[in-house]
């Protein structure tokens, strides 16, 4: 493997290997799915189901942890603002994913 000209020793197996979030969707797999393959571009007519968002696994969001924790601090901290903000609906009328329960399900 080269870099700038230069040789570069593979990482060691116990060495945690970050990449760009960028390239989730960059898989040859992927690719090959879409006929269009071209992950780069913006496509309003593209099959949108094909999503990476948080995931799991080789392309799980390196950033999931730090934005969930973000919205936690954001509902804790526009409760304490407003104590009385309640639902417009009854509960019942908010849907909700029974896989993923309060903060992933709405």
């Amino acid at each position: 493997m080269g870099a700038g000209g230069r040789r570069v020793a593979a990482a060691p197996d116990d060495c945690p290997v970050a990449d760009a979030a960028g390239r989730a969707d960059r898989s040859r797999d992927r690719r090959r799915a879409d006929p269009r393959g071209r992950p780069e571009r913006f496509d309003v007519h593209r099959n949108a189901r094909g999503h990476v968002a948080f995931i799991y696994g080789p392309h799980q969001c390196l950033g999931q942890t730090l934005a969930r924790l973000e919205l936690e601090v954001v509902f804790r901290r526009l409760f304490a603002r407003f104590p009385t903000l309640a639902l417009a609906v009854s509960r019942d009328e908010v849907p909700v994913r029974p896989a993923n329960v309060g903060l992933f399900g709405v």
